[in-house]
């Protein structure tokens, strides 16, 4: 066989010129062509056709029952918006950046999006960032939404009904609607207080924080089992503000005697059978203290209790026409508060003696907010004269 040579892809045997003799050299030709004419480019039958040979310029068919296998990957080229063609059933295929897939009955499927896969059958897809996604947990029928993985994410909705999460009782579909005031004149946070051990009234600031730190105090707010209650002790000046409780407040005589409370009231002893000659004044009636208000004080001398002598004051200053009498003082602890003159102050007319008047001589006091002691006291105008005062007590009452 030196007189030809073997080709090295389909093992032609080709004959060399001038070497091969004729009828020799005619059927290695003839078996050449042969072999050409049947070359597949398979192993042995030529040269394997290279990508730069191929110029696929229509669909190309795998005879519907053959794979495409040992691919090291797929490159498509981006479409700019999900193939909606007739004939775009069971494709895969880029639109933009990511991948979908259209189902025989056309749906468009995305498969990618924002750099992950896309959200699978109970989730809500489309969501435009990183790893967010909102899926049914069926387990405990609880909608999550992230904003990340592991991250909740916040929700910005209208009104939401609330329902409750069971069966429901009759009548059924009742729901309680939660939504925002229909004029806002900005926006605000509203911050959930944490729970604390006692029961507690809920506060909130001008900013929307809540708390729950006011509990009860056993004294004036108590805890009757989830309820609290005003206790008998009342609401104490600590818990309500300063004027807090006005008069508009309070309808017309509502406020009953016994819910004024006992009178600001006090008194003295009994002046019982009192007689004297004084000529300087000298204190013979004094109440107990009394703790004032601010509001006016009545101060009057009223017989005292004793139901079998009459109470009066009584004088005698002799039988002169001269300016003869006597004085009552009150004193609000070491101040003057009045003076009352009885007998004969001016001089006019005769002043018989003895004489008496019954009791009731009274004063008003515009006394300030704090303890008094009044003080009754008496003198005569001149040596000799005689006074006295039976069975009397002096009283102050702070009017309301």
């Amino acid at each position: 066989m030196a007189n030809v040579n073997i080709t090295p892809n389909m093992q032609l045997t080709v004959p060399i010129t001038g070497l091969a003799p004729g009828p020799e050299w005619a059927n290695d030709y003839n078996n050449c062509m042969n072999l050409i004419d049947s070359h597949n480019h398979s192993p042995g039958f030529g040269t394997p056709i290279s990508s730069s040979g191929i110029n696929i310029n229509s669909d190309l068919s795998w005879n519907n029952s053959n794979n495409a296998i040992n691919l090291r990957s797929i490159r498509f080229t981006a479409q700019g918006s999900p193939l909606s063609l007739g004939a775009d059933l069971g494709c895969l295929y880029e639109s933009g950046v990511d991948l979908y897939y259209n189902d025989g009955n056309g749906n468009q499927i995305r498969i990618t999006q924002s750099g992950s896969v896309s959200g699978s059958a109970g989730t809500i897809t489309g969501l435009p960032s990183g790893t967010a996604s909102a899926a049914y947990q069926s387990g405990s029928g609880t909608f999550q939404f992230l904003q990340a993985t592991s991250t909740a994410a916040n929700i910005d909705v209208g009104s939401i009904v609330v329902r409750y999460p069971g069966s429901y009782p009759s009548p059924s579909g009742n729901y309680i609607l939660l939504e925002a005031p229909s004029s806002l004149s900005s926006q605000y946070t509203l911050t959930l207080p944490l729970p604390t051990a006692n029961t507690s009234f809920v506060t909130m600031t001008s900013g929307g924080q809540m708390f729950s730190s006011l509990y009860p105090d056993n004294v004036t707010i108590g805890a009757s089992g989830n309820a609290l209650e005003v206790l008998p002790g009342g609401i104490s000046s600590t818990q309500l503000a300063s004027s807090a409780v006005t008069t508009a407040k309070i309808a017309n005589s509502a406020v009953t005697y016994a819910k004024t409370g006992s009178a600001n009231f006090v008194q003295s002893s009994s002046s019982s059978n009192l007689q004297d000659t004084p000529t300087s004044f000298t204190t013979i009636l004094s109440t107990s203290s009394i703790i004032t208000n601010g509001n006016p004080v009545l101060i009057s001398i009223v017989s005292d209790e004793n139901g079998t002598n009459d109470g009066f004051l009584g004088w005698d200053f002799g039988n002169g026409v001269g300016s003869e009498y006597g004085e009552l003082r009150l004193l609000r602890n070491a101040s003057t508060v009045g003076i009352y003159r009885f007998g004969n102050p001016t001089g006019l007319g005769e002043d018989l003696a003895p004489t008496a008047i019954p009791l009731g001589i009274s004063w008003i006091d515009s006394a300030p907010a704090t303890s008094i002691t009044y003080h009754l006291q008496w003198k005569v105008s001149v040596s000799g004269g005689f006074v006295f005062l039976y069975y009397a007590k002096l009283i102050a009452y702070e009017l309301r």
